[in-house]
């Protein structure tokens, strides 16, 4: 019987293990989001961000962000590029914007 410490153990080197393979994919860094992000804020939270540059943007479902640095688990120093004002629902996917650069 799988305990809930060897289930959330199991959980996170899942889904790193389908980042690491997302990596290699056309489509790049893929994760998700683990807390809502709405307008104003400044960390966005995230199941992992392996693969992502250490600093660029990145699309937040349809929300394009920029950010300054990251964490294991947190993009931060986030501005919105574009998009609306709308507050996006844990779970959304994130993904690195390979076509950026950063200066």
């Amino acid at each position: 019987m799988l305990t809930d410490s060897t289930k959330s153990t199991l959980s996170i080197l899942t889904r790193a293990w389908g980042q690491s393979i997302a990596e290699f994919s056309s489509s790049g860094p893929l994760t998700r989001l683990t807390a809502p992000f709405a307008d104003g804020d400044n960390t966005v939270s995230v199941e992992s961000t392996l693969g992502f540059r250490d600093s660029g943007r990145a699309w937040i479902d349809y929300v394009l962000v920029s950010f300054s640095s990251k964490s294991a688990t947190q993009l931060s120093g986030v501005s919105r590029v574009y998009s609306e004002a709308d507050t996006i629902n844990t779970g959304a996917r994130v993904r690195h914007d390979s076509n950026a650069f950063t200066m």
